[in-house]
């Protein structure tokens, strides 16, 4: 399935920044008191989507999550960690200075 979409071309120079980037997005930025904008161009252009593109969605949002949550329990681990390692730390401390 071909699909058009509209690439804008635009040099954006953010506030702490003294040089423009050239960048492309299918999203027209606007000049706001962050960033300044300046429109080179806009070109229409076609993509090809996958046909079974849409199929696929629900599988694909699946091993999105589970990375997230894979992620989300490795922080996890080592937080509950580095915690352990304090109260073991403090404990140690406490033993030394009770003898």
């Amino acid at each position: 399935m071909k699909q058009k979409i509209t690439i804008y071309t635009q040099a954006i120079k953010y506030c702490f920044e003294h040089k423009f980037a050239i960048h492309n997005s299918s999203i027209k930025f606007s000049t706001d008191s962050t960033q300044t904008i300046i429109d080179i161009c806009e070109q229409e252009v076609e993509i090809e989507i996958p046909d079974n593109c849409e199929d696929n969605l629900v599988e694909f949002e699946v091993k999105e999550l589970e990375k997230v949550r894979d992620k989300i329990k490795a922080d996890a681990v080592v937080a509950v960690n580095n915690i352990e390692d304090k109260i073991q730390s403090l404990l140690s401390i406490e033993n030394k200075q009770g003898e």
